[in-house]
């Protein structure tokens, strides 16, 4: 039997405060710091990429990560994040949890 695997979705945003963004330095660091947090706590990265978001109304520069974790939820990982919130002064980091399920050309799902 395989170990169950949940979808995890990390999401963060470039601005400090409602409407300063960090450097393209700094945003480059922030980023940096997320991902390895990440793939220091076993989460297996399927997908990383920019965009614009909006938190609290305001839109901003966003990065996601999309992988898989067997760990739910993920404390450890969790606790690095909120550190890493800290330092990079945000008010949080989106994190969320999915069970994946896999759906059939006849439209049933496993598991």
């Amino acid at each position: 039997m395989t170990e169950r695997q949940w979808t995890i979705t990390v999401s963060i945003g470039r601005n400090i405060g409602p409407h300063k963004p960090m450097s393209d330095v700094n945003w480059e660091w922030f980023r940096s710091a997320v991902d390895h947090a990440l793939r220091d706590r076993g989460v297996t990265v399927f997908f990383a990429g920019t965009g614009t978001g909006e938190y609290e109304g305001v839109r901003e520069e966003s990065a996601t990560w999309v992988g898989a974790t067997s760990i739910r939820p993920n404390v450890v990982l969790e606790a690095d994040l909120g550190r890493i919130a800290e330092l990079w002064h945000q008010d949080s980091i989106a994190v969320t949890y999915g069970e994946t399920v896999l759906v059939g050309p006849d439209g049933r799902t496993e598991v």
